[in-house]
């Protein structure tokens, strides 16, 4: 009797100490439902194990199976991406495209076809047919300019001048 008051009295201790700390001392009453419960959920899981077994759950095939429908979604989830950076794409091409078209309308209707090739041969600067070209122009030019200005200025003497010659 004596050993049974020690063993209490150092349970009960032993719940205080533990209590102090932040431990939950549980009483018998709690020790005996965890146990009852656990032992619920190992029944439990005992019997999926058997069902697994008898309906062949646990064959190795059944792991690739597995394994199997993990890429499969995995290749799900990369095809919606492509997709999703495919109709991004598209929408940036499209503002682009607009952009490029208002761009366009805003600037001239200039627009270069071909860049320009250098000539295969140096072209000669033919100085003399130039010189005689601007030589009679100008003297055509002087002439139109003295008889619309003697006309302009004094138009009866300048016919009877004209007349005279």
């Amino acid at each position: 009797m004596r050993q049974m008051v020690a063993v209490v009295g150092l349970v009960a201790c032993a719940a205080l100490v533990l209590g102090a700390q932040g431990v939950k001392v549980s009483t018998p009453e709690e020790l005996d439902k965890q146990v009852a419960e656990s032992r619920t959920r190992l029944a439990a899981l005992e019997r999926q194990k058997t069902q697994m077994t008898a309906r062949n759950l646990d064959n190795p095939r059944l792991a690739r199976l597995g394994e199997m429908y993990a890429k499969e979604s995995q290749i799900s989830r990369l095809e919606m991406e492509r997709d999703l950076a495919k109709k991004s794409y598209e929408q940036v091409a499209n503002s682009y495209e607009s952009a490029r078209l208002l761009v366009a309308g805003r600037s001239s209707g200039l627009q270069i076809l071909t860049r320009a090739l250098p000539p295969d041969k140096p072209e000669s600067r033919k100085v003399p047919r130039n010189i005689l070209i601007g030589a009679l122009s100008g003297f055509l030019l002087a002439c139109v300019f003295v008889l619309v200005r003697g006309n302009v200025a004094e138009p009866a003497t300048f016919r009877s001048r004209v007349a005279s010659v």
